[in-house]
């Protein structure tokens, strides 16, 4: 589950992709230009497990001792770039530290793992 300040959502943080620090260098992605109206990076400030039984907003269903709550946090700051008629750039201004951060684009989510 991911929590935003709103909201929780059911994600599936085992497919998250890991790259070195030095090695991250930005985030491409095809598609027309509504498709990225929402895009955010952010750091996943914590991971912890609830509690059996504890109901969700937005009726994702119970908690249970698998399931984790991710809490994010801030913005990174990433400028997008155009390329093309349907493709976008997006670089952090700063090096990413080691972590776990997420892709947030509309209403799909994607987890990167940074390692120094």
């Amino acid at each position: 589950m991911l929590h935003t300040p709103d909201s929780y959502y059911a994600v599936d943080a085992s497919k998250a992709v890991s790259v070195k620090a030095v090695d991250m260098k930005g985030i491409v992605a095809k598609g027309r230009p509504d498709d990225f109206k929402a895009f955010s990076l952010r750091q996943v400030v914590s991971a912890v497990p609830k509690d059996v039984g504890v109901s969700l907003f937005e009726n994702k269903g119970p908690a249970n001792e698998t399931t984790k709550i991710y809490a994010i946090g801030n913005v990174v700051e990433t400028p997008a770039k155009k390329l093309g008629d349907d493709a976008y750039y997006w670089q952090a201004k700063e090096v990413l530290k080691a972590g776990a951060y997420v892709v947030w684009v509309n209403a799909s989510f994607y987890f990167i793992t940074v390692t120094e």
